[in-house]
């Protein structure tokens, strides 16, 4: 498949490297200006817009919230503390029926179909658009709809490979 090959990584560096350029202007502007910034945050930004652009082929920056940050931005960031958070049922499977109380089990249907829906735009958009044949570059989701054409895959198994993938990375960052 050749996702990951040293080949792939490389042609990605010129992402990296505007990424991290974006960033550190953005760190040099706010202390050029006094104003504090909150590092961590500032990093989980950049990954995320490095992941985007090498897994979906864009930034998906456009749609921002009224804090600035992008929508998607901060369902990652809502998916990673969901995975990341306190389960009781983790501990005790039987116990699973607390989380209709707490309200995890609202907050994970509202998650999934939050990343549900930005996949489906994502493939819409790959679909819908020749944007590989223009640039050269083969991001994730074109490969996946590549290799959908020549089997089985499904819609559904590529919003589940980009999942995995998505998560891991974040997790590994």
């Amino acid at each position: 498949m050749g996702l990951l090959s040293a080949k792939k990584v490389v042609s990605y560096r010129a992402v990296r490297e505007e990424e991290v350029d974006l960033a550190i202007n953005l760190i040099r502007t706010s202390s050029a200006s006094a104003v504090p910034i909150n590092l961590s945050e500032t990093l989980l930004c950049l990954i995320n817009n490095v992941v985007c652009r090498v897994a979906f082929g864009l930034k998906y920056e456009a749609e921002d919230e009224e804090d600035g940050k992008n929508k998607i931005y901060t369902v990652f960031q809502e998916t990673v503390n969901l995975f990341a958070g306190f389960n009781i049922a983790d501990l005790f499977p039987w116990m699973s029926w607390i989380h209709k109380f707490d309200g995890l089990d609202a907050k994970l249907d509202k998650n999934f179909r939050h990343m549900d829906e930005f996949y489906d735009k994502v493939i819409d958009e790959h679909i819908n658009s020749s944007k590989s044949s223009k640039t050269g570059v083969e991001d994730l989701v074109d490969v996946l709809l590549r290799l959908q054409a020549d089997s089985s895959l499904t819609r559904d198994n590529i919003k589940g490979i980009l999942m995995v993938c998505l998560v891991s990375l974040v997790f590994d960052s």
